[in-house]
């Protein structure tokens, strides 16, 4: 892959941008709760805690409480990977086999770091990534400008109605895309990462930069809405069917025609890459090219220069991604 200057942004589904602002000015500006969609079952050996933490990593969290609780660190289990700078509300598990519940009124001094306890019970089994259905924002975007209201509204209520292209936002590539450059160093130069953390970030930030550029091409296509000639279509709750995009690994590709030709395109200028992502036994898997948000509903505050938006995604969906589509965001914010 000759190309090193990678820019990991999307093509713009609405047009134009009509407003930028600052996001994430102070972590109490990005709100995540996560939503599991089921409950625990409040009884076994795992100890299940909603943890509120502030400006503060998932891992750094995790690895803090199989020190608290002298555990292993494989011992403790989360759904989802928090953003660090915001609030967030998520799901840990802890495996203590034969103990009790231990006192947990000091565990953000013991943590060392800005967390509280919402609630606690237990569960049979382990936490697992991807295990909640999705997650909910209450974002505010600061110092914001628009130069055109009605062409805002018009882009935000297209998005409350039709959605986003499903991108992968820009930190999954790391700062300054320091995974690609990792990838680089690995599918073209052979040089392996060494720590297990660091492959798996590399395989996923390689995966998700090749399905953006398949979007990006249906994006300009104008078919990233709707399935072509030969599509690989997923099912939604109500019947209808939705595109997906590839997720690249070992296995056939079941899409054709004129969907497959183009992902086949997109595919050609990535040749080491997909050897490297078959070689390291990752599979096949189909994503979906659009991300519907869930009760999305915004207010704009001319008087104090700011735009608030809450809505829903499904796990995976990145709230970045969808911001992209119609607020300027990067020229401002905290890194």
């Amino acid at each position: 892959m000759p190309e090193l200057s990678f820019i990991p942004t999307i093509e713009r589904a609405f047009g134009t941008l009509v407003a930028a602002g600052t996001l994430k000015q102070e972590p109490e500006h990005f709100r995540v709760v996560e939503v599991l969609g089921f409950a625990p079952e409040g009884r076994g050996e795992h100890v299940w805690l909603q943890l509120e933490k502030r400006d503060t990593n998932t891992q750094f969290l995790a690895g803090g409480l199989a020190r608290v609780f002298d555990v292993p660190r494989a011992a403790v289990g989360h759904a989802g990977k928090k953003d660090r700078r915001a609030v967030t509300r998520q799901w840990f598990s802890v495996y203590l086999p034969g103990r009790k519940t231990p006192s947990l009124r000091d565990l953000g001094r013991e943590l060392e770091c800005d967390v509280n306890v919402v609630a606690a019970t237990r569960s049979a089994r382990k936490l697992r990534l991807g295990a909640h259905r999705g997650n909910h924002f209450d974002i505010r975007i600061t110092q914001f400008e628009t130069v055109d209201v009605q062409r805002l509204t018009a882009q935000l209520s297209a998005i409350a109605q039709t959605g986003v292209p499903n991108a992968f936002g820009a930190q999954r590539f790391g700062h300054e895309c320091a995974n690609l450059h990792t990838a680089v160093a690995w599918f073209d130069g052979g040089r392996k990462p060494r720590a297990r953390n660091v492959r798996s970030l590399t395989l996923s930030a390689a995966r998700a930069w090749i399905f953006n550029q398949v979007l990006h091409e249906r994006i300009r296509a104008r078919s990233w809405q709707s399935c072509l000639v030969g599509e690989w279509a997923t099912r939604n709750e109500d019947g209808s069917t939705a595109p997906t995009g590839p997720l690249v690994g070992r296995g056939q590709s079941r899409a054709a025609g004129l969907a497959r030709a183009l992902e086949d395109e997109v595919m050609r200028n990535h040749a080491s890459w997909m050897a490297g992502l078959e070689c390291a036994g990752l599979n096949l898997e189909r994503r979906r090219l659009v991300s519907e948000p869930i009760n999305c509903h915004w207010h704009h505050d001319a008087k104090r220069g700011e735009l608030r938006l809450r809505f829903g995604l499904r796990r995976g969906e990145f709230a970045t991604a969808l911001l992209a589509q119609c607020i300027d965001t990067e020229a401002r914010s905290p890194q």
